[in-house]
């Protein structure tokens, strides 16, 4: 029973680290206009500098997806059995909404 559930689990965080997760394609593309958008706004900074830019734009967009999917994991919790259910349904709905 308990290895059945864990490969539940398993499979549950595989299907949500799959809807945040991009194609090395599609990371490149998103490093590039970021890459571009930097030195349009700051056309003096160094090599260095507009990395740390970068860098910092890719933590605050997931940052934010990681603060969104907690916030809505959360809510159902404040309406009791009905919110269980909702859990249950929304956390589907939320890794479809992120794919």
């Amino acid at each position: 029973m308990n290895e059945v559930h864990s490969q539940d689990q398993g499979s549950l965080l595989l299907t949500a680290v799959q809807a945040v997760a991009i194609s090395p394609e599609k990371a490149k593309k998103i490093v590039a206009q970021y890459q571009k958008a930097a030195h349009k706004t700051n056309p003096k900074a160094s090599e260095t500098e507009i990395e740390e830019i970068i860098s910092n734009k890719i933590v605050d967009k997931y940052s934010k997806y990681a603060s969104l999917s907690g916030g809505v994991a959360a809510l159902p919790g404040i309406v009791p059995g009905v919110g269980t259910a909702a859990a249950m349904l929304g956390g589907e709905w939320q890794i479809q909404q992120l794919a």
